[in-house]
């Protein structure tokens, strides 16, 4: 992600973007995240990096949903 931001913001700002362009990744991915999180009810879950854990109840023999 460093990298591609940096040739990213070496190819748009010339030599200055070895500093701007990951600034600019950096604050996008962390925008992307407070989306995800601001509008975590109204989007679907995604099982891509954190797995839903359920808690299996002992006095239940029911399978869990997976």
């Amino acid at each position: 992600m460093i990298f591609f931001g940096t040739l990213g913001g070496i190819f748009m700002f010339g030599i200055a973007g070895i500093f701007i362009g990951p600034l600019i990744a950096s604050l996008f991915v962390t925008i992307w995240e407070l989306y995800g999180i601001a509008f975590s009810d109204y989007l679907p879950e995604v099982y891509y990096r954190k797995r839903r854990v359920e808690t299996i109840d002992p006095d239940n023999k029911e399978e869990p949903d997976p």
